[in-house]
């Protein structure tokens, strides 16, 4: 297990000032080293949606224009993109974008900063909490994470408090949720780049989410702001403050003994600071590519999938392997193992459209068979 856990930002929108009030980022801002695009739609608190983008890469989204007369009309919100945590360096696109806009520190909105954790099991933790043997200090509202596999309950996270919380404090199986909602395959490659090796086993998450972050001030007596929280040091003891918020600790039925009884959620290992992986472009590699590939295919050979599960799984890698030019590569895993790919589901694949995954592999590549090649005919014939 590789307890060197790393430390980061994966979500930061910040209050600004901007000193004119502006009708067109395109139009004002053209030529300043961003192609602005304004969205068509608005949001429930502002009028304008503005996004930033270089080249193809979008870095940042603008609220302008507040609906509400109690919000000051020149205030303005910037998120940054997600993907700017892990790649190039946010913190200096940001400073580029305040420059351009004439930009004028207001506050923070919110921030949610997570600790990785490679080959961590949240099970023990969660049986030892739902029994009532570890116990919090100031009870949350709790929500929990599972799939059922085998009639069992398999425990993929748990979450602490609730939407209208100052903040939320969850952990969960990051690799899962990468693989399977929300695609963030750089996040996998940010993690080999730091630790060194091909990740093979699941990183779990552990994250805050601070909505109440104006009031935030550290031991130096500075209040967070938009620089000091891009420092290693200031994000350590951020994480601090809050684990010290959601202390945990053995129940033993003695009270006044209790709370000298602490349950360490995260072991005395090294925080590492994170290092940004230095590509030119943030498009996934082929690297990467095949270690999602690998992991997908692992987890069809010895998981217990429902047919949709599966037949999602197979989209995917089909999907991957297209996009990634992976071909020569998947024949000869497929050679190598074939149990790799199952016809039934390249078959389902096709019908809904991938027609090209079964001549995706090469003319050397014979998965469908003459007899699932007439199924497929007839299908098409009938639609």
């Amino acid at each position: 297990m590789n307890t060197n856990l790393l430390i980061q930002l994966d979500w930061l929108t910040i209050n600004y000032d901007l000193p004119l009030a502006v009708a067109d980022f395109g139009k004002e801002f053209q030529g300043k080293g961003y192609d602005f695009k304004q969205e068509s739609y608005t949001t429930r608190h502002f009028k304008t949606i503005v996004r930033a983008f270089k080249g193809s890469e979008e870095l940042f989204v603008i609220l302008a224009n507040p609906f509400s007369k109690v919000i000051p009309p020149n205030l303005i919100q910037v998120k940054i993109s997600n993907k700017l945590f892990y790649w190039g360096s946010w913190i200096e696109e940001l400073r580029k974008l305040k420059q351009v806009l004439g930009l004028r520190y207001r506050s923070i909105s919110r921030i949610d900063i997570c600790v990785d954790w490679l080959g961590y099991d949240v099970l023990p933790f969660v049986k030892e909490y739902r029994s009532g043997a570890v116990r919090m200090k100031s009870p949350k509202k709790t929500s929990e994470f599972y799939t059922i596999e085998k009639g069992e309950l398999k425990y993929e996270g748990i979450k602490f408090g609730s939407p209208i919380s100052a903040y939320t404090f969850k952990i969960y199986n990051k690799t899962k949720e990468i693989l399977e909602e929300s695609f963030k395959y750089y996040i996998i490659e940010w993690w080999e780049w730091n630790w060194c090796q091909e990740i093979k086993d699941d990183v779990f998450r552990f994250e805050f989410s601070i909505t109440e972050v104006p009031k935030i001030v550290f031991s130096s007596g500075e209040l967070i702001n938009d620089e000091n929280i891009a420092e290693f040091a200031y994000q350590k003891e951020l994480l601090q403050m809050y684990l010290e918020k959601i202390r945990f600790y053995y129940y033993t039925g003695k009270i006044r003994q209790d709370r000298e009884q602490q349950y360490n959620l995260l072991p005395p290992a090294s925080l590492m600071p994170a290092k940004h992986v230095k590509f030119a472009s943030t498009a996934v590699n082929t690297r990467t590519a095949k270690v999602i590939c690998n992991v997908l295919i692992q987890k069809l050979l010895t998981d217990n999938l429902t047919t949709a599960e599966a037949f999602n799984i197979y989209k995917t890698i089909f999907s991957m392997v297209r996009e990634y030019h992976l071909s020569e590569w998947f024949l000869k895993l497929h050679q190598e193992d074939d149990k790799a790919i199952n016809e039934k589901y390249v078959l389902q694949c096709m019908a809904t459209g991938m027609i090209w995954a079964n001549d995706l592999f090469g003319e050397s590549f014979r998965i469908i068979s003459e007899e699932l090649k007439y199924e497929l005919q007839k299908r098409e014939e009938s639609k």
